[in-house]
């Protein structure tokens, strides 16, 4: 009788001790609780989700972005001397260079109006062109009736 007893007061002092080398621990429903949600997946990404569906209505206001259009050219034009038999005159060979600027800025509202406000400047240089300078600028909107 002795070593049952023995062995059942030797059981109760040990199991403790072996149980807490084998990793495992009492957890109270808090820490269960507290656990899962860490540990759950569907909880970590509904956290993310607000900021990809902000991000993907962003994207969506991405089409009504304006744009921006430069441009710059510049020609020249030479024209020969000529002679004209009937006045007896000699026409001067004229040289024209003409540099052009342009730029615009249109797009597309939520409401569907597009727009469109573009400018061009000219500037001619040449011995007969008494007025070398020229603009030019227009504004566009189209409204349409139904909304696609």
């Amino acid at each position: 009788m002795k070593p049952i007893l023995l062995a059942a007061v030797a059981a109760v002092v040990v199991a403790p001790i072996i149980a807490d080398e084998s990793g495992t621990r009492p957890l109270s429903l808090q820490d269960c609780i507290q656990m899962a949600l860490q540990k759950n997946l569907d909880i970590r990404v509904a956290k993310v989700d607000p900021m990809i569906q902000f991000s993907l209505s962003e994207q969506a206001y991405g089409g009504y972005d304006p744009k921006l259009g430069l441009g710059a050219s510049q020609r020249s034009f030479t024209r020969p001397s000529q002679y004209d038999p009937n006045s007896q005159n000699n026409t001067i060979a004229d040289t024209t260079l003409t540099t052009d600027y342009n730029g615009s800025v249109g797009g597309l509202l939520p409401t569907g109006l597009t727009y469109n406000v573009s400018g061009d400047f000219a500037k001619s240089s040449s011995e007969k062109n008494p007025y070398p300078y020229g603009s030019q600028s227009s504004i566009s909107l189209a409204q349409p009736l139904l909304k696609n």
